[in-house]
This record gives structure tokens, sequence and C-alpha cells, in this order.
């Protein structure tokens, strides 16, 4: 569905409504680099806050993919860093929402939505100043890994220069090593109790937004988050505060 057929003002982001969520996007395709880091730091906030991921999230990642489809985005690392995040995003639980007239899977379906564009990913290998971008994203998937890891080898063997399929071979292992991380995860059953918990301090956090209060600041992610994530949060953080 194009952006401009969404009802935004309809759809839940953290801070409640997502009507200012088309102009954050569309200052991803921004000539200024300030503007697109901001952009990308609001997004990231609202569309996976505390890597939770919300009701607007999947319209944005067809967004996104979208505006990539048609190289109307001249920076595009921004966007590639933001598919990242939003199709690894983790809750307490599964939640479900109505995707075109059907229930599905929030998460399940914002992963989906990523790794169903594979080939359009691997169509920016060619590009020196996107390569990186676009091989963070592949590196990771978590359910088409078999076929990104082939696509990836034969990226690889026919890469035109050494740097090209050095990079390749890193996101091989990146890819690899991500999916070994979530295969050594060990296995739980969460009680009820903590999730009824955690469902109603989430609905207190959203009145008290509502009232306009802010948020309390949460602590660092899991132990699962991997050093390339933590690596590129810092570079956010000390962004942040060089603005």
């Amino acid at each position: 569905m194009p952006s401009e057929d969404v009802r935004w003002s309809d759809l839940a982001c953290f801070v409640g409504r997502s009507s200012h969520i088309p102009a954050a996007l569309a200052d991803l395709s921004s000539p200024d680099e300030q503007v697109r880091l901001k952009a990308f730091r609001l997004l990231v906030q609202d569309l996976a806050w505390n890597e939770n991921v919300f009701e607007a999230t999947p319209y944005a990642i067809c967004d996104v993919v979208e505006h990539l489809e048609r190289r109307d985005v001249p920076h595009p690392n921004e966007a590639f860093a933001l598919l990242r995040t939003l199709g690894n995003g983790e809750a307490a639980h599964p939640e479900l929402i109505n995707w075109h007239g059907r229930t599905v899977d929030l998460l399940s379906l914002c992963r989906e939505l990523v790794e169903g564009s594979l080939t359009l990913y691997l169509s920016y290998l060619s590009d020196p100043g996107a390569r990186l971008g676009a091989l963070d994203v592949i590196s990771g998937f978590r359910g088409r890994t078999a076929e990104a890891l082939a696509e990836l080898g034969r990226a690889a063997d026919s890469a035109t220069s050494t740097e090209e399929r050095t990079e390749i071979l890193t996101a091989i292992g990146d890819l690899r090593e991500w999916n070994d991380t979530v295969a050594d995860e060990p296995s739980c059953v969460v009680p009820d109790e903590f999730l009824n918990r955690k469902a109603s301090e989430s609905r207190a956090a959203m009145i008290r937004i509502g009232r306009g209060e802010r948020p309390p600041r949460r602590g660092n992610a899991g132990p699962l988050l991997s050093a390339r994530q933590y690596l590129i949060r810092l570079v956010m953080r000390l962004l942040e505060r060089s603005n």
C-alpha cells in the first residue's frame, strides 16, 4: 500500500498516533545528513522503542522498501539501518494486529516484510556507498537465513574487487553468528503473571505519555544484543551528544 494511502493518524506508535511518521520517513531522503540522522533517531524511537515494534511499524517498513526500490534515497544507509532495527524488534509476548483484513503476529510480520526484499538489498551490493548498509540488513535475517547465505555466497564469488568480496564474506560470518546466538538462547516459559504485569506497565506508560509526561528511561538491552548493534547505538548516542 503506498504511503499516501495509509491512514497514519489511525495507527499507534510509541508516542500515540503516527501522523508525524510520514514526514520523518521523507526526511530519510534529505541531502542534509543532520536531517537524516534526526529522522532516523525519531523513527527508531517511535517505531521500535526499547526494541518493541508498534502497529505503525510494518507500514513504515513498506514505505522505506518502496523508496529503496525506486532508488529515490540518495544516501540509503540510514534507511538500511532502520530496516535492520525494525526487522529485529522484540516484545514481551507476540501481539496480533489487523493487516489488510487478516489477523497477523506483529513481530513475524515485520521480519517477513524486511526479509522479503532480499533481492532488493542484493541489488545494492554493486554500490560501494550503500553496500555495507545493505549487507547489514541481510546479516540480521532470522527466517530466510539459508537463502541469504546462498545468495551472499554467489555474490562473493562474483565480486569485482577484493574489498567487495571481503565485506560480503564478513556479512556471511555475521549472519551465521547472529543466528547461532539465537539458536543457543535457552528456552523458557514466561509465566502469565509476568506477562500481565508487563502489559499493565505498558498501559500505564501509554497513559503517562498521553498526559505529556516524559517516559522513564529503560536499562540497556539484554545479553543477546550483538556487538554490531551495540556499536551502532553507541555511535548514535555520541552523535546526539555532539548536536
